[in-house]
């Protein structure tokens, strides 16, 4: 009786493995099939993508050059802010090759330094005037004294810094001899 367990067992065990290749094969060609559509799908939508992008930067360049920065929009220009699904949007012009959008970028870069800095420092200086007196208004005499010794820590980093490069040290008020400086109290008054 033991031989007859042990032949069902034997032959149950074949078939089940019988039955797992077949559905092993099944299932691999499925996803053999489903990773080649996917694969194909990508590589077409990366195509896509890869144009759409190239038009978008051309535009965009295109659009970066005709605007002014000097702090007034130009005359195409409706906003300061650049609206990106518009400028995105297919133009006249064929997209340019990434060669080209590459060396047109480094142009505008080249063009327009000056001017991106001039107006990153003008908003700069905006902020940190109203920062100045946001903080004055808040804190008052308490932050006028940490606004000055933060000056003077500047000033000795800066001084720091052109020793170590070696130009020549600016005088500063107040910043010559740190050994004879004597602390000095100054009151504002408001008219």
């Amino acid at each position: 009786m033991t031989t007859s367990v042990k032949e069902q067992f034997t032959q149950d065990w074949q078939k089940a493995q019988q039955v797992s290749s077949q559905k092993a094969s099944r299932l691999r060609e499925i996803l053999k099939e489903a990773s080649s559509e996917a694969f194909a799908e990508l590589k077409g939508g990366s195509f896509e993508i890869r144009e759409v992008s190239r038009g978008a930067l051309t535009n965009l360049i295109f659009h970066l050059k005709e605007q002014d920065f000097s702090g007034t929009a130009a005359p195409e220009a409706v906003s300061d802010r650049t609206d990106l699904a518009a400028v995105a949007q297919p133009a006249e012009r064929p997209a340019l090759t990434w060669r080209q959008l590459l060396v047109e970028f480094a142009t505008l870069v080249r063009e327009r330094r000056a001017d991106w800095m001039q107006l990153l420092r003008q908003q700069f200086k905006r902020y940190a005037v109203q920062v100045d007196s946001d903080m004055v208004q808040e804190y008052g005499e308490r932050y006028e004294q940490l606004k000055t010794q933060f000056k003077k820590a500047q000033a000795r980093y800066w001084s720091a810094a052109r020793q170590a490069q070696g130009q020549p040290q600016r005088q500063t008020q107040g910043a010559g001899n740190d050994a004879a400086a004597k602390p000095v109290e100054i009151e504002v008054l408001d008219d």
